[in-house]
This record gives C-alpha cells, structure tokens and sequence, in this order.
C-alpha cells in the first residue's frame, strides 16, 4: 500500500481523527479542573478561538494514527494483526503521531526554544550575589550564606555592584540595614525584612561599617527574570 492510498481521506478516518483528539483535549480539561477548578473558564473565555484553532491542528497530527486504526481492524479481524503492523508506514504512524510522544517532542522543541532565545538576550544587572560569607561576621549572624542575592538595603533598590558598595560605606559600627533578597531564583525572605547589624571592621584604617562578605554583580537575561 502507497502512502497516497494509506492517507486517503474518508468519513471514518476523519471521524476517528476527531473523536482521538477530543479525548485527548477532554482528559487534559478534566485534569486541569482537579488540579484548579478555576482553570477551565480562565482557559476558555479569553482564549476560545485559539483553542478552537490547537483542536483542528490537534485533530490534523492524530489522523495519520486514525489511519493506521482504520488499516489495523479489517486486519484484526482476519487474524492478521501481527502481520500488518510489520508495515513500516503503520507502525511509523502509531509510533511517532501518538499523543503521548507528541507531546514529549513538544517538550523538547519548547525546552530547546526558550533556552536558545533566553541565551541570545542580553545580560541586565539584578542586585549583588553574595559568594561567601566571614565566619561570625554580621551577614553570617543574619542567616545569609553563598547564593543569596541582595536585590534593596533599607528599601532602596540595588542594581549594581557599585550602588551597594555605597550604601555600606555610608554607614558605621553598629548601623542597622534592612535587605531584600532571594535565593536560587526563588524569593527568600523577600517581602519580610531581614535586619543585619553591621561590625567593626577588621582593617583598622577603615572606619565604616562591615558587613563580614564577598559580593559580585548579579546578571540575569531579562529584566523579568529579576525578582523585584
């Protein structure tokens, strides 16, 4: 069999097409509805064309499986199942246009996308990372460790490596700071205050506040991808 005469399209095979999409689209609802039972009308009321539009293209990538059905059964019946699910143009079809390796191929083109385009922005400075921290230093005793970034000291925001540097010479033994941070991209802390007290600092020839860590200047690809 010729794959124009495989593909050829009929009432069942078109039928088939979308009665498999339609399952696939109502479990995907349903599951969406246990998870929040508000997701179904958020979905559906902005977006009711596009929806309908991902249900026909849905329905376009399950009818070369609906075909491969529709070949298998008169075969089922004869006994002959085995025999013609050694076809390659079958077993092509019920291999790789099945929902669930459709989707896993979706995945792995989105993942590839969206780290290629985040990978082709440019990099935004978002606050300073703290790469160490002195032991029984005033950032220790305040419960910050390697990881952290600082993103505003006493409700101002801070960008640069620079603007932070100010902020602490400006201070004495002994000031108190209020920062804002978060922690391997998550927000820790954040919206709370976490007060640090600064010390003396060690070098005797320096007479503002120590703060007891090493900082850097934090980059992220996308202003968005700064928690603020």
């Amino acid at each position: 069999m010729q794959w124009k005469e495989f593909l050829k399209p009929t009432i069942v095979k078109v039928s088939l097409s979308f009665l498999i999409a339609g399952l696939c689209r109502l479990t995907y609802y349903l599951l969406s509805i246990t998870r929040d039972p508000n997701a179904i009308v958020l979905t559906i009321k902005p977006a009711l064309p596009i929806m309908i539009l991902d249900f026909l293209f849905f329905v376009l990538l399950m009818y070369p499986l609906a075909c491969s059905l529709c070949h298998l059964w008169p075969q089922y019946k004869k006994g002959n199942l085995l025999l013609a699910l050694k076809e390659k143009k079958v077993l092509f079809c019920i291999i790789f246009f099945n929902p669930y390796v459709l989707k896993i191929v979706f995945f792995i083109f989105y993942f590839l996308f969206i780290n290629l385009y985040i990978s082709q922005l440019p990099n935004t400075e978002c606050g300073v990372l703290l790469v160490g921290v002195f032991p029984d230093s005033p950032a220790e005793k305040a419960g910050l460790h390697s990881g952290i970034t600082i993103l505003s000291v006493n409700g101002e925001t801070i960008e640069t490596l620079s603007e932070f540097s100010n902020v602490i010479k400006s201070k004495k033994p002994g000031d108190e700071i209020i920062i804002s941070s978060y922690s391997d991209g998550l927000t820790t802390n954040y919206g709370s205050n976490i007060t640090i007290i600064l010390g003396k600092n060690p070098s005797e020839n320096i007479d503002y506040g120590f703060f007891g860590a090493n900082v850097t200047q934090n980059f992220v690809k996308s202003t968005t991808m700064c928690k603020k």
